[in-house]
């Protein structure tokens, strides 16, 4: 199986308007410092198969 980008652009672009569904759950589960955001926080899933 073949390795495919799935976005590219500036970093801080990506992180202020992630676009692809994998960029998007790649990044909701990185952990907020903010323990009262990060007990309502909720990590998106990507299913490849549903594309």
């Amino acid at each position: 199986m073949k390795d495919i980008q799935e976005e590219l652009d500036m970093t801080d672009e990506i992180f202020a308007n992630p676009i692809h569904p994998y960029t998007r759950s790649l990044l909701s589960a990185i952990p907020h410092p903010n323990h009262r955001f990060e007990k309502t926080r909720v990590a998106l899933s990507y299913d490849k198969e549903d594309r």
